[in-house]
């Protein structure tokens, strides 16, 4: 049996999101248990994913003894018995780690300095885009790989002591679940994350949460749908992006829901890339925000404002997705020409 993880297994899961491969069963395996694989082996036997550059196959193995030193695979020691629904079965002789396990998996890679990368690939996971390079925006939407209720039941069902385990759960407390961009993340995390991680420490809100029926009748439309939305207070959160909101149809469909929303007693309040082009700009929107809620800019130390800052900088940068395994956007590997 092999079995597959760490970024190979992200990339595994963005290149299912992406419609690219068929969506595995959960398997009731819960042991990594199998014989010693050479390295020629593993690579003949991975799943050939249809993407662009991908990456060198992480083989999961039960034993020291297993572990082979090669360029062709890399194997990683899973010796301990997993929770179930840890693996995916591609076929009858190829496991894949869960999106939970990858989540698990990807919290040790990372460690305690890289927890925004690791915050990011949970909400992206939880959320209902997967980053693809194929779509002008950057992401594909599709459904979420899994919620934050099953993820905090896979942290609690984790053997003690497991590696990564706590990370993970900080992590996965701090993530939003059912974002539908990489800029609604990016928007929801500089708004919530503590002060001493770059945020403003504002009370997590509800990431679309007008798709399903509720309060306003609807049932089947985005027409109510909003990036952010903290009940309590009436308060709305839209990032207004030049792709999805720059044609003139969107932008009357915009004016009509925000219109309702306004209606129903929500004061929205907009942003937009120039909003987060410098730090001034910036804490101006996040004042706006705090003024709807009804509260004070909380006064920060030097300390706090440049880890706002280095937020800011991070996150509203397309280009650090490209910096970590984790996050690199898969690219669906061109058809060759038909011979002539």
């Amino acid at each position: 049996m092999l079995f597959l993880g760490f970024e190979s297994a992200v990339q595994y899961w963005r290149a299912v999101r992406a419609g690219l491969v068929p969506a595995p069963d959960y398997a009731r395996v819960t042991v990594v248990s199998n014989e010693a694989h050479h390295a020629g082996e593993v690579v003949e036997c991975v799943p050939t994913l249809p993407i662009e550059e991908q990456l060198t196959p992480q083989v999961l193995v039960s034993s020291v003894n297993h572990i082979n030193h090669s360029d062709a695979a890399r194997f990683r020691l899973c010796a301990a018995e997993l929770p179930g629904g840890s693996f995916c079965a591609h076929t009858s002789y190829t496991m894949v780690a869960s999106p939970e396990l990858s989540l698990l998996q990807a919290a040790k890679d990372c460690g305690p300095k890289e927890i925004i990368t690791l915050i990011e690939l949970c909400c992206e996971f939880m959320g209902c885009y997967s980053l693809c390079d194929d779509d002008v925006r950057g992401f594909v939407t599709c459904k979420p790989l899994v919620t934050k209720s099953r993820m905090e039941e896979y942290i609690r069902a984790l053997p003690k002591r497991t590696r990564g385990a706590k990370l993970l759960q900080r992590a996965v407390e701090l993530s939003g679940e059912r974002s539908w961009s990489p800029r609604e993340t990016d928007c929801f995390l500089a708004l919530t994350l503590p002060s001493e991680m770059g945020g403003f420490g504002l009370p997590q809100p509800l990431m679309n949460p007008f798709d399903e029926e509720d309060e306003m009748g609807e049932r089947g439309t985005d027409r109510y749908m909003v990036d952010l939305c903290w009940e309590d207070s009436k308060t709305a959160f839209e990032y207004d992006g030049k792709l999805d909101h720059g044609t003139i149809e969107k932008a009357n469909q915009d004016k009509e829901r925000r219109s309702a929303l306004a209606s129903r007693g929500y004061k929205v309040i907009v942003a937009v890339n120039e909003s987060v082009g410098n730090e001034d700009a910036y804490r101006r929107k996040i004042s706006q925000v705090l003024g709807a809620m009804e509260l004070q800019m909380p006064s920060f130390n030097d300390e706090e404002l440049a880890a706002q800052n280095a937020l800011r900088e991070r996150l509203f940068d397309p280009a650090h997705y490209y910096k970590s395994s984790y996050l690199k956007p898969i690219k669906k590997k061109a058809e060759s020409p038909e011979a002539e």
